[in-house]
């Protein structure tokens, strides 16, 4: 790679040049596009957000402390959650497949035995604060394990839907795979494109400039959720 990041390598082949395709939609079609666009739409429409900007301390505190702060920050997640729901639910996180070939994404079940013993210990005050950090340090190795195994093909989720298509093919019927496949994802951690108009926002970028840049603030002033993307 040179130093702006791009491949130093030859291609080695021309690509072809793109071709517009032309579609031939029928009217039913169309009505069924109009309908799925109506709710997306809808659903859109009915997003609330608020962002509350952290700058006390970043991932380089966290890797200090020798915790992966993509494990950190999930276990906050579980924290924040359980202090607002009163409950631990199902939570989704996306982890890259690109180790195989048309690899694409595995789930990482963030809620765990794990993590639920550490909130449960956060949140009793009797529990002393070594106790919660070796909570805190146990849930997430075990988190970073269940990644491990999610990139490597060892994860949950797509082996179940493979489950499930074999037994739609097969003509077979499976309480496990009804269970286990109607049950809600109440909490999602994958980022959304968000557009977010605040003077609280605002304000940040004038007054921290340099870490406006770093995140893209000063470039997608509207957007403060950037949203997209997964890797290790």
């Amino acid at each position: 790679y040179d130093e702006l990041g791009n491949t130093c390598g030859t291609p080695r082949f021309t690509a072809l040049k793109p071709i517009k395709l032309k579609w031939n939609i029928s009217e039913n079609c169309n009505i069924m596009i109009e309908k799925s666009l109506a709710q997306a739409t809808k659903l859109y429409n009915d997003v609330d957000l608020h962002v509350y900007v952290q700058d006390l301390y970043g991932k380089r505190l966290m890797k200090k402390f020798k915790l992966s702060p993509d494990a950190y920050i999930q276990m906050a997640l579980q924290l924040a959650h359980y202090r607002d729901s009163g409950h631990f639910n199902l939570t989704y996180e996306a982890s890259m497949t690109r180790l195989f070939r048309d690899g694409r994404t595995e789930t990482v079940r963030s809620c765990s035995i794990e993590s639920s013993a550490w909130v449960k210990a956060m949140e009793d005050p009797t529990v002393s604060r070594e106790e919660c950090v070796r909570l805190l340090r146990a849930a997430c190795d075990y988190h970073q394990l269940q990644y491990r195994d999610a990139m490597s093909g060892k994860g949950i989720d797509r082996h179940l839907f493979c489950l499930y298509v074999l037994s739609k093919f097969l003509n077979l019927d499976s309480p496990f795979l009804h269970q286990v496949l109607q049950e809600p994802w109440k909490l999602s951690t994958s980022q959304t494109p968000t557009i977010y108009d605040d003077k609280r926002l605002s304000r940040f970028l004038a007054e921290k400039p340099q870490m406006a840049e770093k995140v893209g603030l000063t470039r997608l002033k509207c957007i403060s959720s950037a949203g997209g993307g997964f890797g290790p």
